[in-house]
């Protein structure tokens, strides 16, 4: 299996990838603002008319490049087709899980093993906000059943579903809106810095907590993307690789040292709630299970021990979530190791 992640992983600040430069925000790390909001998360899900062309290239919306994707499965399908056979052929193996729900998201289970089930797949993600269209405006006019976003101010006081409408999930692109219209009121925010990579500045050192942070957090985030790639492979090993190995690293232990990052300031015995405080900076890095093991131990106890963190920070609550978060990934580390050999995946 030929390993791609070193060359996809985006380095940011970026464009879209293959995105209009012209038309498509410019993905930066930043503090979560109305702008931001506004700017980046609505730009990139930005509604996309029904009758925008499919693109592989300069893409301005996300709809458009999932409507390339559905146009390549009809091709590959149709000239297998000339062949007598289907492209979903081992689909039995690839067969998405229905015994795992994340609790969150919407929308509902499709298992994809023919042409239409993929394109109904597609159509719901779609339909979810990636490429959705104006509330109260239909989806696919075709169909009676194609509209969605019927959602606004009601008559008493409350952002929900209208009376006499279907109760339809919200979109993506209008939760957005409503947090960059002040509907949906941002909580207080941290005050992270707009750089990639903590320096020392003047008379300012830079805490050691935070650099061993976004070391741990490029480890990890990198180690996931290196799962995730290997969890592609039919078979149920490989599902359930995803489900043991990848999930866990990109719903909790991903989240929670980022969460510990942004309390963290950049600068040594700096205070966390003025600033600069460390960011995740995403970096992909070719480092082995054994070799991040070592060093989130030594991190560990050197927290523990109270020979990382600032004055303010030391001893805190912050600490105490951040050694219970690296506890939970050594030990989840061990899973991965193993459930990486059951695929024949040396991750060591």
């Amino acid at each position: 299996m030929t390993v791609i992640v070193p060359i996809s992983a985006e380095a940011f600040p970026t464009f879209i990838p293959r995105g209009d430069p012209n038309t498509t925000p410019y993905i930066g790390l930043n503090p979560a603002t109305t702008e931001v909001y506004r700017e980046v998360f609505m730009g990139i899900e930005t509604p996309a008319p029904y009758e925008a062309p499919a693109e592989r290239r300069n893409i301005q919306t996300i709809g458009q490049f999932y409507k390339a994707i559905e146009q390549g499965i009809e091709y590959l399908e149709k000239e297998a087709r000339k062949e007598g056979k289907t492209i979903f052929h081992d689909a039995d193996g690839y067969t998405q899980h229905q015994n795992y729900y994340f609790g969150r998201g919407g929308g509902r289970i499709i298992p994809v093993t023919d042409l239409d089930s993929a394109k109904l797949a597609i159509q719901q993600i779609v339909q979810q906000g990636e490429g959705a269209v104006a509330p109260g405006e239909t989806l696919v006019p075709t169909e009676a059943w194609g509209a969605y976003n019927h959602y606004g101010m009601r008559m008493d006081g409350q952002y929900g579903p209208i009376l006499g409408n279907p109760p339809r999930e919200l979109s993506h692109y209008f939760k957005f809106k409503m947090v960059a219209d002040g509907l949906m009121p941002l909580p207080a925010i941290y005050p992270i810095a707009n750089v990639g990579n903590a320096v020392a500045v003047g008379n300012h050192e830079v805490d050691p907590c935070a650099e061993a942070l976004g070391r741990a957090f490029n480890h990890i985030y990198s180690l996931m993307l290196r799962c995730l790639e290997h969890s592609f492979r039919a078979g149920g090993e490989a599902q359930r690789f995803y489900f043991e190995a990848v999930a866990p690293f990109m719903h909790s232990f991903l989240p929670g040292l980022a969460n510990a990052m942004m309390q963290t300031p950049i600068w040594k015995d700096a205070s966390a709630s003025v600033g600069p405080n460390a960011v995740p900076t995403w970096e992909y890095v070719d480092t082995g299970v054994q070799e991040i093991g070592r060093e989130l131990q030594q991190f560990a106890e050197q927290l523990s021990a109270h020979q990382c963190g600032s004055a303010e920070t030391r001893m805190a609550a912050r600490d105490a979530r951040l050694l219970d978060t690296l506890h939970h990934v050594l030990g989840h580390l061990e899973r991965v190791r193993e459930g990486g050999a059951r695929l024949g995946v040396a991750l060591t």
